[in-house]
C-alpha cells in the first residue's frame, strides 16, 4: 500500500501492483542449459589438448631442425625426450594430423639414421618411422616432403618395391618445381640407382638437371655425391653439362 493524491489533493491509499511470479525453468530448458554447458566444457578440453599438440609440435621441430644442422644422431636420451614430445602431438590432437605423423616419421628415422641401409639393429626404428609416414600421407596425401621421407624410409629398409615406386612418383607429382624435394628425388635416385627401372631413372634424370641447375650448394653437394658412388659421367651426361658450373664441375672433376 501507498499514499497518492488526487487531483484536489487529498491523499488516498492506492494498492502496489504485485509483480509477477517468475516460471521455474522447464524441464527442456533445463536440458538444453547442460548441453550447452557440456559443450563449452569439451570446447575447452579439446582446445587445452589442440594447444598442448601445438606446443609439443614445436619442440620436436626445434629439435629436427637442430640434428639436421649438426648433420649427427642425438644422444639417446635427448632422442628419447623429443620422441615423448612427438607421441604427444599425436596423441593430444583430436584428428590424424599430416605435419604431427611425419614429425614423428623424422624422429623415429633418426634413432639409427648412421647405421648402414638393411642393417637389422635399425630395423625396428625404421619401420616405426615408416609406419608414421605412412599414415602421414593418408592424411596429407598432397605433400611431396612426406612422400619423398616415405621414399627414403623405403630406402634404408632396403625395400624397392611398388610402395617405394609409388613414393617417387607422388613426391614428383607434387613436388616439380621444388628445388628440396627436388634435390632429394636426385638424391635417393643416386643411392639406388642399380635398383631403379627404366621409367624411374627417367624421371631421375629430371631431378638431377633441376638440381645442377639449381643453387651452388646443392649442385656440388649432389656432384660430390655422384662422384662417391662412381656416377659423376651419368650426372654430368644426363645434365648434357647443363650451365657454366655444371660445365666446370664436371670437366674438373667437382674441383673450381
Amino acid at each position: 500500500m501507498s499514499l497518492t493524491q488526487t487531483a484536489g489533493g487529498i491523499p488516498v491509499m492506492e494498492r502496489r501492483r504485485a509483480r509477477p511470479a517468475v516460471k521455474p525453468a522447464s524441464a527442456q530448458q533445463r536440458v538444453l542449459v547442460g548441453i550447452s554447458l557440456l559443450l563449452a566444457a569439451l570446447l575447452l578440453v579439446i582446445a587445452a589438448k589442440m594447444l598442448l599438440a601445438g606446443l609439443s609440435s614445436y619442440r620436436v621441430e626445434l629439435a629436427l631442425q637442430r640434428w639436421s644442422h649438426n648433420a649427427e644422431a642425438p644422444a639417446d636420451s635427448h632422442w628419447q625426450s623429443v620422441l615423448r614430445s612427438a607421441q604427444r602431438a599425436n596423441d593430444s590432437y583430436p584428428v590424424a594430423k599430416g605435419t604431427y605423423l611425419d614429425q614423428l616419421g623424422q624422429v623415429h628415422a633418426w634413432h639409427d639414421q648412421a647405421l648402414p641401409v638393411g642393417d637389422s639393429t635399425a630395423r625396428a626404428s625404421r619401420l616405426e618411422a615408416l609406419s608414421a609416414l605412412r599414415l602421414a600421407v593418408s592424411a596429407r596425401p598432397t605433400w611431396p616432403d612426406t612422400w619423398v621421407r616415405l621414399a627414403y624410409s623405403k630406402y634404408t629398409l632396403g625395400e624397392f618395391d611398388n610402395e617405394f615406386a609409388q613414393a617417387l612418383e607422388q613426391a614428383n607429382h607434387w613436388g616439380p618445381h621444388r628445388p628440396d624435394v627436388q634435390f632429394e628425388l636426385a638424391n635417393i635416385a643416386l643411392r639406388t640407382w642399380p635398383s631403379l627401372t627404366h621409367a624411374q631413372r627417367l624421371t631421375a634424370f629430371g631431378s638431377f638437371r633441376r638440381v645442377m641447375d639449381g643453387s651452388n650448394k646443392a649442385a656440388t653437394t649432389l656432384f660430390a655425391l655422384a662422384q662417391s658412388r662412381g656416377l659423376e659421367t651419368l650426372l654430368c651426361t644426363s645434365t648434357a653439362y647443363g650451365n657454366d658450373r655444371t660445365r666446370t664441375l664436371c670437366s674438373r672433376g667437382g674441383k673450381r
